[in-house]
């Protein structure tokens, strides 16, 4: 994976990429240095709303082990990549597919002036997803 575009700068923000190889991994720990410590981590579908890291890292957790329990129908597959917003610009995403589910969900996050991530934002509709403009890049 190339992690910088001519000029030397990051192609993806360090923490969207870490969420991204986490889900990959099936492997919560890796994100876990990117969380702010009051991370907002929800769910309008599911009415699923979760604040500070500990609670997430929680949630991740429990949800990681039931995907490996279901195996390979349930694995995810999280690519970088690029949602338009209603100004007609990009915004970075992370573009889950589960299974034979492709493009299942996006993952929008908010970054703190540190970099590390304030809010996910879970959506499978509105932004639709199927949308969504991938790079190819899925971070392992």
């Amino acid at each position: 994976m190339t992690d910088r575009v001519p000029g030397g700068r990051r192609r993806f923000a360090p923490a969207l990429e870490a969420l991204a190889r986490s889900w990959n991994r099936l492997d919560p720990s890796v994100v876990a240095p990117w969380l702010a410590d009051e991370v907002r981590y929800e769910s309008i579908e599911t009415e699923l709303c979760l604040t500070g890291r500990r609670a997430v890292l929680d949630h991740l957790e429990r949800k990681a082990g039931r995907i490996e329990e279901a195996g390979e129908a349930a694995r995810i597959r999280a690519e970088l990549g690029w949602v338009r917003t209603a100004a007609g610009g990009r915004r970075e995403c992370v573009i889950s597919s589960q299974g034979e589910v492709e493009r299942a969900a996006l993952f929008l996050v908010t970054l703190a002036a540190d970099g590390r991530i304030d809010r996910i934002e879970i959506c499978t509709e509105d932004p639709d997803p199927r949308r969504a403009e991938g790079s190819g890049e899925v971070p392992w």
